[in-house]
């Protein structure tokens, strides 16, 4: 993969290009024209859209500029519940998508999860998409296959996308796998095809981190997702029924906030024990009719807390927008390319220098209970 300036639009894209120095130039093409062909069938914003290609050698594909979901998990430890939801939210409405256009992915799993600037979830990677309903091909991740896969019999390809998405929701919450491998030889799955829900838990709860706290509504989402008769689990539609799928999630924002955090974490610029956590629970007394600006107030004050110990100096504003308006009139003034987001209080400024190019992200912060708003420059 490389990034790339798409000349049309001065938009940065990514290019991957295919391998054709290697032995299995022939399997690279067919996944390289499976890919094409899906990707021009499907338009969701929980997929990475397809910008152009060329049937030889490489495909431009949307810029995910906060990578992949896996590095989140891996290296910035699990997600409440909650935030688990959000991404699972997405993820199922882009499987559902792809189901009404008589698609199957067959590879989710975090590495083919990407996050764009709003850390919204990307579907990417669909060199195994297939349009067949029934399969006999071994297609995908061993830790994420179906037992069917396995045991090399025909097998219904959208529920198994369906068992790989529960995977992929378990290793968010718990940073772990639930098993190794969908197999009577693999320990933890064992205790699954035994329905000994008693023993599975337990040897998870001894081994994941005791902070973690896994609800009785994600256990019997879990236990009802990854059974080994494909005909026990649950639908996409009874997924969306369940009671774990109706919970709450947070918002936009919140989402943003907590992972810019887990951003710096990754890139090494704050300690994991630094970063605020969780919120556990919504607002619920919000006015839905209330301004964007009365929304701006109801941050989260541990957040603001952690930001002041990166030296955050206030002032005194009586409109965000008048900020942002002033950083828009600034970048216009300097030939600098911006983009506003005027629901974040935010502006996105491209400084090119030579063949080199700088992303400035700046937000527009209000401190709580307060007229003082700061200036953040990421």
């Amino acid at each position: 993969m490389k990034l790339a300036e798409n000349t049309k639009t001065g938009k940065m894209c990514a290019l991957k290009l295919m391998k054709r120095n290697s032995h299995s130039h022939s399997e690279y093409s067919k996944i390289f024209a499976n890919e094409v062909e899906a990707l021009t069938k499907v338009n969701h914003p929980n997929i990475l859209k397809l910008i152009d290609y060329s049937d030889v050698n490489f495909l431009a594909l949307e810029y995910a500029e906060n990578g992949e979901l896996l590095e989140y998990i891996a290296e910035t430890g699990s997600f409440s519940e909650i935030n688990a939801r959000y991404f699972f939210h997405q993820l199922i409405s882009a499987i559902e998508h792809m189901n009404e256009m008589g698609l199957a992915h067959r590879d989710i799993k975090p590495d083919n999860i990407m996050l764009d600037s709003e850390f919204n979830l990307k579907l990417a990677d669909f060199g195994f998409a297939t349009e067949n309903e029934i399969s006999y091909n071994m297609k995908g991740t061993l830790s994420y296959m179906a037992p069917e896969l396995l045991v090399n019999i025909p097998y219904q390809t959208k529920e198994v996308d369906l068992f790989a998405a529960t995977v992929l929701l378990f290793m968010m919450i718990t940073q772990r796998f639930p098993f190794e491998k969908a197999d009577p030889d693999d320990e933890y799955y064992s205790y699954i095809i035994m329905k000994d829900w008693k023993k599975f838990w337990s040897r998870h709860s001894n081994e994941i981190d005791s902070s973690i706290e896994i609800s009785d509504e994600f256990k019997d989402l879990f236990s009802k997702m990854v059974t080994v008769n494909p005909l026990e689990r649950l639908c996409l539609k009874e997924i969306k029924l369940h009671p774990w799928y109706k919970g709450e999630i947070p918002t936009k924002q919140e989402v943003f906030e907590n992972f810019s955090f887990r951003k710096l974490v990754k890139s090494g610029k704050m300690n994991v024990t630094d970063m605020p956590s969780e919120s556990k629970t919504k607002d619920s007394s919000k006015n839905s009719h209330s301004s964007s600006e009365e929304k701006a107030d109801s941050q989260d004050e541990e957040v603001i807390d952690n930001m002041s110990k990166i030296y955050t100096k206030y002032f005194s504003c009586k409109n965000s927008d008048k900020l942002v308006k002033q950083i828009a009139t600034f970048a216009k003034s300097k030939k600098i390319s911006f983009k506003v987001c005027r629901e974040y209080y935010r502006v996105m400024l491209q400084v090119k220098n030579m063949d080199e190019r700088t992303v400035i992200q700046i937000n527009v912060l209000r401190k709580p209970k307060s007229n003082q708003r700061c200036l953040e420059c990421i």
